[in-house]
């Protein structure tokens, strides 16, 4: 960064949260689970985001924009919608339980920053 920058900036601090993003997906997953009952009552805003295909479609078969004639009139926030976020709130803690994730945070400023003298 220092040699890309033509000396002009430099990492002043760097943090890993990932112990505090694990713990928040968990409390995440918690609420999502304890709430779902409502939160299926709701009619979905964006229906083709939830639209259910029967069939796998290849790549070359995938449509290049997107078919409102697909939208399911029924469709709402349905149990696999249910797993699907449960699934991501699980894998996404795992990973940063165990490390195969980070959440870092650096503060990079500029050489000589006033700001950061103390």
């Amino acid at each position: 960064m220092f040699e890309a920058s033509d000396g002009r900036l430099v990492l002043d601090e760097c943090a890993n949260s990932a112990h505090n993003y694990s713990k928040t997906l968990r409390i995440w997953k918690e609420n999502f689970l304890k709430e779902f009952e409502k939160i299926s009552e709701y009619k979905p805003v964006n229906d083709y985001l939830l639209k259910k295909t029967t069939k796998k479609r290849s790549k070359a078969q995938q449509p290049s924009s997107f078919d409102k004639s697909e939208i399911s009139v029924g469709i709402k926030y349905d149990e696999t919608f249910k797993n699907l976020w449960e699934y991501y709130f699980t894998y996404c803690q795992a990973g940063f339980e165990t490390r195969t994730l980070c959440l870092t945070q650096m503060v990079i400023t500029r050489t000589s920053n006033p700001a950061l003298i103390p």
